[in-house]
């Protein structure tokens, strides 16, 4: 155990790194509380502030500058500016001295900003816009609530953040914002991002009544492009018009959400990716494709459809809409050796997959397959619930006998329908909120995982029945597989 003594005897850097792993709040308890690291702690809680703007601009520019020798502005990394809640008569104006601490937070990394529209729609509002304009060395750049005063803004950035997301401006009655997709592509603020973030744009007016776009018009062949793009995650979007701009893109995740209004994303939304169009344009050989639908009224299997075939991706995880797929997949140019798949609330439909679709991909050089099980998929937990179920049983992640049984039985099938396997995976969990940053539920479980025998390959089946056996191995080998099958270094034959 490190003793105090060898606690003080770490430089001040060494303990700002172990300290910056703590949650803020346990960062913050150790500033109040401990000798030995307190100036490390107070670092950390000084690195990430919220506020909430106009309201207490003015105390949060006392707070940041009152020290002479400016130490809480060289500690800010990351600033989340709030809106205030009180009615806009009753604020002051907060935006200029907010917009001074902007002008002078010199290390200031990551901006987020979750009700743009709002703030710039407020009293003085231009004069956070025009700080915001102002960043040049933002690494990370999160702008929510984006409408038409939003993408103007958008046109001035002058930073070009590493990860950028923009979230459009949402309401019931408006689910999208419109875009024009020429003015997207020719965004200065997008032109070194690696990680790009879009939710609730469109490129296609709508028919309100029906919130359903109107007949798109052909898209002109963009002359700017992203050359630094790598991974994509767009929600409710037509994907196609984006992906075609991202010639290097290595992960695209789309997720397909109703948020409880009227709006279902369907194939009727995505006029770009339900044609053949923009295919030629996609240059990119992506090696992760990934899908999440939160409800059975969304049919995207044209879409996903599309970007199957013009993008040939290694690993494929996707909850519906198999089938189309298959015969693509035993294309001669197929690159896929993934399956990730997640099954949720029924399990006939997962035994359905296991006994029709699964079959289909026989003969398409599978290498890997991993099953995700979740018995009630809007029952979502929080990472502390998460956290306290960890080290729970094997037996303790499924509580109906259908999902056991189905869990248990599992590896076997998949081994008997997929000559080529060399790996399996099963992983029973739950739907955490706000993992790791992200808007919607994330999946997270307990792996098992399972190396198959050489003896699995076609010439090892003989009447239906594979030769092979499966082997459990370490969960940590199993997550080394995992992210090498992923990454760009995977290559045919390794396995």
């Amino acid at each position: 155990m490190t003793s105090r003594t060898d606690l003080l005897s770490l430089d001040d850097d060494v303990l700002w790194i172990i300290v910056s792993w703590l949650p803020h709040h346990a960062a913050a308890q150790l500033a109040l509380t401990s000798r030995a690291v307190g100036t490390a702690a107070r670092r950390r809680v000084l690195s990430s502030l919220q506020i909430a703007a106009p309201f207490a601009s003015i105390e949060f520019h006392k707070f940041m500058l009152e020290e002479d020798d400016g130490y809480r502005l060289q500690c800010l990394r990351r600033l989340t500016i709030n809106l205030s809640s009180l009615p806009p008569h009753e604020l002051p104006d907060g935006y200029t001295p907010l917009a001074d601490v902007l002008k002078r937070a010199r290390n200031l990394q990551a901006l987020v900003v979750p009700s743009l529209e709002q703030h710039l729609a407020t009293r003085n509002g231009h004069v956070l816009g025009d700080a915001i304009a102002a960043l040049h060395d933002l690494r990370e750049l999160d702008l929510r609530s984006v409408g038409g005063k939003g993408l103007d803004l958008c046109k001035r950035l002058a930073s070009k953040p590493d990860v950028l997301r923009f979230q459009a401006l949402s309401t019931d009655t408006e689910p999208h914002t419109l875009i024009d997709r020429t003015m997207l592509s020719e965004l200065n603020v997008l032109q070194r991002a690696s990680t790009i973030i879009l939710h609730e744009f469109t490129f296609v007016q709508s028919d309100h009544d029906r919130y359903q776009p109107l007949s798109p018009s052909p898209l002109p062949k963009s002359a700017s492009l992203w050359p630094n793009a790598k991974t994509l995650r767009l929600k409710n979007m037509d994907p196609m018009p984006v992906v075609a701009l991202c010639p290097n893109l290595a992960s695209l995740y789309i997720s397909a959400v109703n948020d409880g209004g009227p709006f279902y994303p369907d194939d009727v939304h995505n006029p770009y990716s339900t044609i053949d169009t923009l295919v030629p344009e996609v240059t990119t050989r992506l090696r992760v494709f990934d899908v999440s639908v939160n409800n059975d009224r969304s049919d995207l299997s044209e879409t996903i459809d599309t970007i199957f075939r013009a993008s040939y991706p290694r690993v494929l995880s996707i909850p519906y809409f198999w089938e189309s797929l298959a015969s693509v997949a035993k294309h001669p140019g197929s690159r896929l050796r993934y399956l990730d798949v997640l099954f949720h609330d029924h399990t006939d439909l997962a035994q359905d997959w296991l006994d029709e679709y699964l079959p289909m991909f026989s003969n398409c050089g599978i290498l890997c397959i991993r099953i995700r099980l979740v018995e009630f998929i809007d029952d979502t937990i929080t990472e502390q619930e998460w956290q306290s179920r960890e080290d729970d049983d094997w037996d303790d992640w499924m509580v109906g006998s259908e999902w056991k049984e189905l869990r248990d039985a599992i590896p076997n099938l998949v081994l008997k329908a997929v000559p080529s396997l060399r790996y399996v995976s099963v992983s029973p969990g739950y739907m955490v909120q706000d993992w790791n940053g992200l808007d919607e539920p994330a999946f997270v479980g307990q792996t098992r995982w399972w190396r198959a025998t050489s003896g699995n390959s076609e010439a090892g089946l003989e009447d239906g029945q594979a030769t092979a056996e499966l082997v459990e191995i370490d969960a940590g080998e199993g997550q080394r597989i995992d992210e090498y099958m992923r990454s760009e270094a995977f290559q045919e034959g390794s396995l």
